[in-house]
């Protein structure tokens, strides 16, 4: 495929299409090194694609360059504001960038438009939980947990009712996460005695 695509640019250097395909051919491949030269290409592109800055910008997160995710994330959302995996991802990038206020902004926006995706509820409450604002993480938590009881985010949950002083409540969800098994748990706390 990628010969294909090179060919295709050689024969018809404005197909758009050909460069986003090489990219993706890339990202997949692990050829990370390979993605610059048809990223600034796809950049001279009038692009009103937000799906284009997306995979920019996701891609610049597996680079850990995260300044430059952020500035693709950002131009996606602009042409597709209302998109709450995109607000998401932009509010993980800015946690990336230790910037919570901002992270926290896009995490809200996001639940404003899916008020059911668990992932957002954590995220939130990760951030918060960086802020020190345990008892609004604790809430966040729960609600994550409410929506995708998965024992992933069980140990998050239990240290932030501690963290929030709900014992009781801790103790519940520690015991729900050995019961589950270490191995499915977020972290590998050792089991709680009681």
């Amino acid at each position: 495929a990628e010969r294909a695509f090179l060919k295709a640019i050689e024969i018809r250097p404005d197909y758009e299409d050909a460069y986003k395909n090489l990219i993706l051919i890339y990202l997949k491949n692990g050829q990370l090194d390979k993605i610059q030269p048809y990223e600034e290409k796809i950049k001279e592109f009038d692009t009103h694609d937000y799906q284009t800055f997306y995979m920019l910008g996701t891609t610049y997160v597996a680079l850990h360059q995260y300044e430059k995710a952020i500035s693709y994330l950002l131009k996606a959302i602009e042409i597709n504001p209302d998109n709450p995996l995109l607000l998401n991802n932009a509010g993980s990038t800015y946690l990336a960038l230790h910037k919570q206020d901002e992270a926290l902004d896009f995490f809200k926006k996001s639940l404003e438009l899916d008020s059911e995706n668990p992932v957002t509820y954590y995220n939130i409450a990760i951030t918060l939980r960086l802020l020190d604002r345990h008892v609004e993480a604790y809430d966040y938590f729960l609600n994550a947990y409410k929506r995708e009881p998965s024992p992933f985010y069980l140990t998050s949950l239990a240290a932030s009712a501690l963290k929030s002083e709900h014992y009781s409540e801790a103790i519940k969800y520690y015991e729900l996460m050995v019961a589950s098994g270490e191995e499915n748990s977020n972290y590998n706390f050792p089991p709680v005695k009681i």
